[in-house]
């Protein structure tokens, strides 16, 4: 049964079974996946194709720009917040990636908790009209 006003998410990741299994358990845990988009040509067209929420956004992308100006185009494009996920995350990559103003970062190999409280926090403002 599908759920109505599911909130849409956007996956940038570029490794595809990565994506895959991020996208199941967003699915398992009520969201609805709006795309997979493996560099930043593909987030935009993702964009075009229907409303996004929010993004999950890996931060080290391997073709066109990294996913830190990925994030900061969505959020000065459109004011989509993003969660960053990465293998990598240090004092640099924080630091770059806060103009983006980010709901979160979290770190590869991630657990399920991790990922969604973040996701969960951030919708249900939205969802409740309050900026995030």
């Amino acid at each position: 049964m599908v759920r109505a006003n599911r909130p849409r998410v956007l996956i940038v990741e570029d490794e595809l079974l990565i994506a895959q299994d991020l996208q199941t358990m967003l699915e398992d845990n009520g969201y609805e996946v709006a795309g997979i988009a493996r560099d930043f040509g593909q987030v935009k067209k993702a964009i075009q194709n229907g409303h996004v929420d929010v993004a999950v956004v890996d931060v080290q992308l391997r073709r066109g720009p990294d996913g830190v100006a990925v994030a900061q185009w969505l959020r000065q494009e459109y004011d989509i917040p993003s969660l960053f996920v990465s293998g990598r995350i240090g004092d640099a990559v924080v630091t770059q990636a806060l103009a983006a103003r980010p709901i979160g970062f979290v770190d590869k190999p991630y657990s399920e908790t991790w990922l969604i409280g973040p996701l969960h926090a951030a919708t249900g403002m939205q969802s409740e009209g309050l900026s995030i």
